[in-house]
């Protein structure tokens, strides 16, 4: 019974001396580049561990709560990231990089390219944040090119650099836009609207500066509710007046000879009552010369008759 108990011994001393060393090895693992796809390690990204990522969620490039892109290989795609290389870091400094649109256009991926979309730097778009409509984490926003399943619900790119810059010059916080035509309008535009455009200024948040904005998910609300409205009314209209229009012409097609034929009866017989009215009225006059002479003769009779007594 000593060799079993030998045995157990030795090996927890062994697990206890092979432990701490593979706990090193696990800490040290840096297991964030294994999560950078194929796509993005072929255009220069990688990815390091991070974790102010846990408390700055506005640094540009954090994912999966520790992780952080990095620029592996100097790319149009990855230029935008801090280089993997800690030597190679920049010094922080208290301002950040500014990014252009074009630098956001440079950064769709080509499959993103080929239905339509785009992208453009929007100050109101929050760092590490997203929020808003196309808004990534970089400050750039998605936008489109033309219309296709994937880009119809972005913001065209033709008119988003004006009201991206219009909500940057207003120098209020929290604030994001929508596109109204009433701003195009020569009088009664809404509140927010900036003048030449159709864009109009919202509120994402309620501060002091904003607060007479209106919220733009309450306008973007109204606005589905109005195109679903529109496109609820619009479609069993047509139908139903082309169908009403098409039974009012056959009605009438259908009267039309009932009319005639009703109108040539009351014709007939008003001829016919004419026409025996007349026919009476020859008789009685036929009779009435009939018996004049005879009435003639009658008192002549009498009268010589009365004489010769």
């Amino acid at each position: 019974m000593i060799f079993p108990r030998v045995l157990v011994s030795a090996l927890l001393l062994a697990v206890a001396r092979w432990a701490p060393a593979h706990a090193q090895v696990f800490e040290s693992l840096d297991v964030c580049p294994v999560l950078v796809s194929r796509a993005n390690a072929a255009v220069g990204v990688g990815a390091i561990e991070d974790r102010d990522c846990l408390h700055d969620r506005s640094l540009p490039g954090c994912f999966a709560q520790i992780c952080r892109f990095c620029q592996h290989e100097p790319t149009e795609q990855s230029k935008f990231f801090v280089p993997c290389d800690p030597a190679k870091r920049p010094v922080p400094e208290t301002g950040e990089l500014e990014l252009t649109s074009s630098d956001c256009a440079a950064a769709v991926s080509s499959g993103d390219s080929s239905v339509g979309i785009s992208a453009f730097f929007d100050a109101t778009c929050p760092r590490g944040l997203g929020n808003g409509v196309g808004c990534l984490p970089t400050s750039c926003r998605l936008c489109k090119t033309w219309d296709s399943p994937q880009s119809g619900h972005l913001v065209p790119c033709s008119s988003a650099d004006a009201c991206a810059v219009a909500v940057a010059r207003s120098g209020q916080q929290d604030m994001d836009y929508v596109s109204d035509r009433r701003c195009l309008a020569a009088s009664g535009r809404p509140m927010g609207c900036v003048q030449g455009s159709n864009c109009r200024l919202c509120r994402r948040a309620k501060n002091e500066g904003n607060q007479y904005y209106d919220r733009c998910d309450t306008l973007r609300s109204l606005q589905r509710s109005a195109a679903r409205r529109l496109a609820d009314d619009l479609m069993p209209v047509l139908p139903v007046e082309a169908k009403g229009d098409d039974a009012e012409t056959g009605e009438h097609d259908k009267m039309l000879p009932l009319v005639v034929a009703a109108g040539g009866v009351v014709a007939a017989v008003v001829v016919l009552l004419a026409a025996m009215g007349l026919r009476k009225m020859w008789r009685q006059r036929r009779h009435a010369d009939f018996e004049t002479p005879r009435s003639s003769v009658a008192d002549v009779f009498d009268k010589s008759s009365i004489a010769q007594l």
